[in-house]
């Protein structure tokens, strides 16, 4: 309340309670809470603080009303708080001169009986005591905003966190809770609350009017009554999850399905044989296991998809897509280490079907690093090797002449223990080091220049990067495979072969290192 030769009133949206005077001369400044929570285990203790001024500044003034008894304890505790454990002396002295209730020279009696019981009671506590009991009474928090009804009697209307009160005197006559509360108005001097149907009332109205002295009345209590609602049932209704972050338990755990589809696939042939045919397809051009991962990538393809799109609206502007964004972040920065763990899984179950001679490549803790060719020297020549670099051990193979295009494992190096020394000079090779291993060393060279393969037609395709890596005589390593995930794209391109005229409109897909052409986004036949 702001006292000059006016009566002017602050508003103040501020949860805080604030309950302080500042006196200049003829300026007089007082702050007070604008909600007052149902809840009064407040976590700061300055808050329970400015709080339990209020009160004591309502108790004050009347406008905190409550029975003799109540009002006796409430008094108790603000003495605790003040001057402590009681003395009989210094209670009666600290009474006689601060005035806390109106009538509280007929309550002595009972307020030093009630002060004698809080020995020990530290003054948090006591302001403690004193919200707990306030909450608890009926003109808790309550401003009275004077009305009259259709019929012109004098009531009083009021809000609250459970919604709107109506008085008439000090006792409430009724409450409309926000759940029945469907519109609130006004027009001019007429307050109008519009009410949700209630078929199991009798003379039920659903609209209520009510008379204020005038607009700029109606208008007050209003905005009041929206600030009200707004801040109370933010808290009291329960946010629905988006359906996005719904979904983060269940592709959590999508390692587990990998897992059990490869167990299931080792204990029954029938599946096994099953998933082959599968990935033989023309229209499968990737693994199935790289499959089932698809509804994670997709979360990285969303959320590249919005970035683009959200920067290219101003900031300014209210897009709503940017609160979905804000979803799949979130949802993407969670299964991030889910995302990294799981794509792990499939890379060494992948490269199990491409190794033949290696046992428990999948074994728990393993993580794939890199693959990519090199060149061993095996006698006097170099000869063209797969190496595959594992969390705990190097592997190198040799392309076999299976139906399936396996890969031959010829030797495995634990990386405990293993040195690497360079062996240009030795050998007169350049680019060439050799590994030393626990039981073994091996001879390696690595090319600056990528020889160019003509790649053979066979009847089965090699879907895997491994086929991809010796034909290009190149290394990809882990972080790539992670990166090409969220580089895949697909669009209509126009192909034109050397000998043909016209250019051919073709659909293509650009996944795993590849691209995939096809006539048209229906078709499933590779051309």
């Amino acid at each position: 309340m702001l006292c000059l030769s006016l009566s002017l009133s602050l508003s103040l949206s501020l949860s805080l309670s604030l309950s302080l005077s500042l006196s200049l001369s003829s300026l007089s400044l007082s702050l007070s809470p604008q909600f007052f929570p149902p809840d009064t285990q407040l976590l700061e203790e300055l808050t329970r603080y400015l709080f339990a001024l209020q009160i004591k500044h309502d108790l004050a003034c009347g406008r905190l009303t409550c029975n003799d008894t109540s009002a006796a304890l409430l008094v108790s505790h603000i003495v605790q708080s003040e001057i402590g454990d009681f003395d009989e002396v210094q209670s009666f002295q600290h009474l006689l001169h601060n005035k806390y209730i109106p009538n509280q020279d007929t309550l002595m009696d009972r307020i030093t009986e009630y002060h004698r019981k809080h020995v020990g009671q530290t003054p948090a506590e006591s302001d403690q005591q004193l919200l707990e009991i306030s909450r608890r009474l009926e003109m808790y928090g309550v401003r009275l905003h004077p009305a009259k009804d259709r019929e012109g009697t004098k009531l009083s209307l009021a809000v609250s966190h459970v919604g709107l009160l109506l008085f008439q005197g000090d006792n409430r006559i009724n409450t409309f809770n926000w759940s029945k509360v469907r519109k609130l108005s006004f027009k001019r001097k007429r307050f109008l609350i519009k009410l949700r149907p209630d078929l199991n009332q009798s003379g039920y109205q659903d609209t209520l009017e009510f008379t204020m002295a005038s607009r700029d009345c109606c208008k007050i209590f209003w905005k009041i009554c929206v600030e009200y609602h707004a801040f109370f049932r933010l808290f009291e209704e329960p946010k629905p999850k988006p359906k996005a972050q719904q979904l983060t338990p269940l592709l959590q755990r999508y390692g587990e399905v990998l897992v059990e589809l490869e167990r299931s696939c080792r204990s029954s042939q029938r599946l096994e044989e099953a998933c082959r045919e599968f990935e033989q397809q023309k229209v499968c051009y990737l693994s199935l296991n790289m499959f089932l991962l698809r509804p994670l990538h997709r979360l990285l393809h969303y959320k590249l998809i919005l970035e683009r799109l959200c920067k290219h609206y101003p900031p300014t502007q209210d897009f709503r897509d940017r609160a979905a964004l804000a979803d799949i972040s979130e949802m993407v920065l969670q299964l991030q280490g889910t995302m990294t763990k799981m794509e792990n899984i499939q890379k060494l179950l992948e490269l199990k079907k491409d190794l033949t001679g290696i046992q428990d490549l999948a074994i728990p803790g393993r993580e794939f690093i890199r693959l990519g060719c090199l060149s061993k020297l095996s006698g006097k020549r170099l000869q063209q090797r797969m190496f595959f670099l594992f969390s705990d051990s190097l592997v190198y193979t040799s392309r076999g002449m299976t139906a399936d295009n396996q890969f031959k494992v010829h030797g495995q190096l634990p990386l405990y223990g293993m040195t690497i020394r360079e062996s240009e000079d030795e050998w007169g090779l350049p680019h060439c080091f050799t590994l030393f291993g626990q039981r073994q060393s091996v001879v390696v060279a690595a090319s600056l220049q990528r020889r160019r393969r003509r790649r053979r037609r066979k009847t089965q395709r090699g879907n895997s990067t491994v086929h991809i890596c010796w034909h290009r005589n190149t290394s990809v390593s882990m972080v790539d495979f992670s990166e090409a995930v969220e580089n895949q794209l697909s669009g209509n391109l126009l192909r034109k072969f050397k000998n043909s005229n016209g250019w051919q409109k073709l659909w293509v897909v650009y996944t795993n290192f590849s691209m995939f052409f096809y006539k048209s986004h229906q078709v499933r036949t590779l051309t």
